[in-house]
C-alpha cells in the first residue's frame, strides 16, 4: 500500500483538494465539516481554507500549529480564542472585519485587509503590520513580540500600554508619531521597509552589518543604534538625510568623513 500511495501521490495538491486536515490526537478532521469540529480542537499543521466555500464557521478555542490562511474564504466571522502558531494569512482576500477576543498569532499582516477592529488584549508573538491597514486604532492590552510596522499619518497616536518587544512604546516616541512610515523593535538584515519609502523613523536597533550597497530611504530617522558594520556604502546613502539618536557603528566600513546631512548624538564606532 505505501509504494501504491508513492506512487499514485500527485506533484502538486491545490488547496481547493486538500480536504482533511490532521489534529494532534491523530483524528483526521474533515474540512468541510470544520463548523462541528469540538471546541479546542488542535491542528497538527496548517489550516488552509483557500477557495472554500463551505467552511462557514470554525469553533472557539481553535488552536492551529501552523498558519491560517483565509483567501478567498467566505468565512467572515474568527472564533473567540483562536491560537495561530505562525501566521493568519490572506487577510486581503478576506471578508473578515473584526478580529476576535482571545486571539494569539505570531505574524500578522492587515495590509489591504478589510480588518478594522482588534479585540483588547490581542497577542501577536511576534509581528505586526498596517501599512496600508484600514485600522484606525489599536486596541488596550495589545502586546507585540518583536516588531511593528505602520504608517504614522493614518495612525498618529497608540495605546499607552502598548508594549513592543517588552518595552512600553509611549516611552520610546509618546504617543504622538511623526507622520512617517514608523517601525518599533529591532529590525535587521531586510530592505523590504525601505523599499521605495521616502521617509522612516525606526524606534529601536537597525542593522545594516556586512550588507553590499543596503538601500536608504530620503529621510531616515534611528532612535537606537544604527549598525553597519563591515557593510559597502554605496553613493545613494550620502543623498540620505540620516539622524541617529543612539550610536553609529561603523566598524569594517570605509566610511571615512560623514556625509553632509548625516547626525549622530551618540558615539560614532570606528576600528
Amino acid at each position: 500500500m505505501e509504494r501504491l500511495l508513492r506512487r499514485l501521490c500527485p506533484l502538486r495538491v491545490s488547496s481547493r483538494l486538500t480536504e482533511f486536515v490532521i489534529a494532534e490526537n491523530g483524528e483526521i478532521l474533515r474540512l468541510s465539516q470544520a463548523a462541528d469540529w469540538s471546541r479546542g480542537t488542535r491542528v497538527l499543521n496548517h489550516l488552509v481554507l483557500t477557495n472554500r466555500d463551505d467552511v462557514t464557521r470554525l469553533p472557539d478555542g481553535l488552536r492551529v500549529n501552523g498558519s491560517l490562511v483565509l483567501a478567498n474564504c467566505p468565512l467572515d466571522t474568527l472564533p473567540r480564542d483562536l491560537d495561530i502558531g505562525q501566521s493568519l494569512a490572506g487577510l486581503s482576500l478576506s471578508p473578515v472585519t473584526t478580529l476576535p477576543e482571545g486571539l494569539s498569532v505570531r505574524v500578522l499582516n492587515l495590509e489591504d485587509s478589510l480588518v478594522k477592529e482588534i479585540a483588547p488584549g490581542t497577542r501577536i508573538h511576534k509581528e505586526l503590520s498596517l501599512v496600508h491597514s484600514a485600522l484606525g486604532e489599536l486596541p488596550d492590552g495589545l502586546t507585540i513580540g518583536q516588531l511593528l510596522i505602520l504608517d504614522g499619518r493614518a495612525m498618529p497616536r497608540l495605546p499607552n500600554d502598548l508594549e513592543v518587544a517588552g518595552r512600553r512604546v509611549a516611552d520610546l516616541a509618546g504617543r504622538a508619531l511623526p507622520e512617517t512610515f514608523v517601525v518599533f523593535g529591532e529590525v535587521a538584515y531586510t530592505d523590504l521597509l525601505f523599499e521605495g519609502a521616502g521617509d522612516i523613523a525606526v524606534f529601536g536597533r537597525l542593522s545594516f552589518a556586512g550588507w553590499e550597497n543596503p538601500h536608504f530611504p530620503r529621510s531616515l530617522v534611528v532612535h537606537g543604534t544604527f549598525d553597519l558594520k563591515h557593510a559597502v556604502i554605496g553613493p545613494e546613502a550620502h543623498a540620505c538625510r540620516l539622524e541617529v539618536h543612539g550610536n553609529l557603528d561603523l566598524r569594517g566600513t570605509e566610511v571615512g568623513r560623514l556625509p553632509e546631512d548625516w547626525t549622530v548624538h551618540g558615539r560614532i564606532l570606528r576600528d
